[in-house]
């Protein structure tokens, strides 16, 4: 197996688990939005509906802005939209936010009333409303890399996903004077260390069982690249399969 057919399958693999969490985000955050405020177009329209203060201000002007694009858009490439625009002269949230990106939805909740964001993030054993925020927002960047066929074993982002239990009980080493986690923080482990997180243990363990496979078909196919150095590129501690060991809370 080639780099490249091996980081084809890779991408393949976490984009069908990324669209599962993001499939539910955009359910819970539908659901408990409309719960607050209803779902008709002027409420998700409203900038009051959302943490409007400070520098959030231009930011939920932005995103009320894209969505209000989509809910007005007449000639829209959804036939769903075009009929609601053009019969009912109104989108629901729900058939809304089935248009938008993985990102437009991380930014959603990061905007979203505080209320509502711990209720969202409740439905996440060990995950608060913060720490989901930041999960989100990284795992959608990992999803753009694996939609638009990038380079995904080796792909490290800017920001950082929070310090969890599990890097403690996996005993990741740090770094940078003993602040940062050497591993698991920006790169592929830090989606897996989220997935673990997001998604339900029967399905983690899957992702799991088919990310070894891989992993082995490749280790076993080619002697360019060692294991260990595999490992250390994608960003994986040595013993990271025992992270189904640990409980995540």
């Amino acid at each position: 197996m080639a780099l490249y057919d091996f980081d084809k399958g890779l991408r393949e693999l976490f984009l069908r688990y990324l669209c599962q969490v993001e499939r539910h985000i955009r359910s819970l955050l539908s659901y408990y939005f409309s719960e607050k405020f209803g779902e008709a177009q002027n409420e998700y329209l409203d900038v009051n509906h959302y943490r409007y203060v400070g520098s959030n201000v231009p930011r939920v002007n932005k995103l009320v802005g894209k969505l209000g694009e989509t809910a007005n858009d007449r000639d829209s490439q959804y036939e769903y939209i075009r009929h609601y625009v053009t019969k009912n002269h109104n989108v629901p949230l729900w058939v809304l936010l089935n248009t938008v990106t993985f990102g437009t939805l991380s930014k959603m909740y990061m905007l979203l009333q505080q209320d509502l964001q711990q209720k969202i993030s409740r439905n996440f054993a060990g995950v608060n409303e913060s720490q989901l925020e930041n999960f989100l927002g990284i795992l959608s960047r990992f999803r753009n890399v694996c939609a638009h066929n990038e380079r995904l074993f080796s792909h490290r982002v800017n920001e950082s996903i929070p310090d969890m239990l599990l890097h403690e009980k996996l005993e990741i080493p740090r770094e940078r004077r003993g602040v940062q986690y050497a591993c698991g923080k920006s790169d592929l482990f830090a989606v897996v260390i989220s997935l673990r997180y997001l998604l339900p243990r029967k399905d983690f363990l899957d992702l799991k069982q088919e990310l070894v496979s891989l992993i082995e078909r490749f280790k076993n196919s080619t002697s360019a690249l060692s294991e260990n150095e595999l490992l250390e590129a994608m960003g994986f501690p040595s013993n990271w399969k025992r992270i189904t060991v640990f409980r995540k809370i």
